[in-house]
């Protein structure tokens, strides 16, 4: 058995989303691999946290948990090719999520940290219930960054663990307005998380293509939004208007 997530692009709505403001995102078609092994693997961060997330919630010797920390995940669609094919010929990349180390591998920026998460809980979970998905995935991928120091606002697991094209918001802040009022329903409107975010699935309009690229300069997630946070304390007007007016293009 094995369980596959879609990576993602924010078209709209990033870094104001950590505000509350919505975020527009979309799939893409590179895809993250889960498979189950026969006895426990060496674990990255994220699919350690989906371990211990899962153990907080159902025990440690649960069958889910017990399967949590035997799978190991396929990720190299989430490197450029040249990266991809170095990594392919590697014994680490089984339970690999970042790139092993020492290597230059260039990461596309497609979410793959998310995917290679929600990939690993529906496989523990043997699942396809999205919103019990959902809400292991954003509790351990929180886990797993909250460490680094930017936890993300969850719009990356919305995106893998629904797929198509949503609307994610984290909830009420001064930089949203309510994501609802298209007429379509919220996928998520009560979750266990703090804060609680809301979903809502759109159709993407039919003569609009997306012609997505690689400036060939991988960027950190968490460093950016460290450099967000920082010029905000020191020049909290000018980016508190920037930020609003990202959440007003959404």
């Amino acid at each position: 058995m094995i369980a596959t997530a879609p990576g993602k692009l924010i078209l709209t709505g990033e870094y104001a989303v950590l505000d509350g403001a919505p975020a527009l995102v979309v799939a893409v078609d590179r895809r993250a691999v889960a498979r189950r092994n026969a006895t426990p693997r060496g674990s990255s961060p994220f699919l350690l946290a989906v371990a211990q997330e899962i153990a907080a919630r159902r025990g440690a010797s649960a069958p889910a948990t017990r399967a949590a920390f035997e799978i190991s995940v396929d990720s190299t669609a989430f490197y450029d090719q040249a990266t991809a094919r170095e990594l392919a010929t590697s014994a680490r990349l089984a339970s690999a999520v970042a790139a092993p180390a020492g290597s230059d591998a260039s990461k596309l920026g497609l979410g793959s940290s998310a995917a290679v998460t929600v990939a690993a809980t529906a496989l523990a979970l043997e699942t396809a219930h999205a919103s019990e998905i959902l809400e292991i995935a954003l509790a351990a991928h929180a886990r797993a960054q909250g460490s680094r120091g930017a936890r993300g606002s969850g719009a990356d697991i919305a995106a893998s663990v629904y797929g198509g094209t949503i609307v994610f918001s984290r909830g009420p802040s001064e930089l949203a307005s309510s994501p609802a009022g298209s007429g379509s329903l919220p996928i998520v409107s009560e979750m266990a998380n703090d804060p609680v975010p809301w979903i809502e699935s759109r159709r993407w309009p039919k003569d609009v293509t997306l012609v997505p690229f690689f400036t060939g300069a991988p960027a950190d997630t968490a460093q950016l939004v460290a450099r967000v946070h920082a010029a905000r304390d020191q020049h909290r007007t000018a980016v508190d208007a920037a930020l609003a007016a990202i959440a007003a293009a959404g």
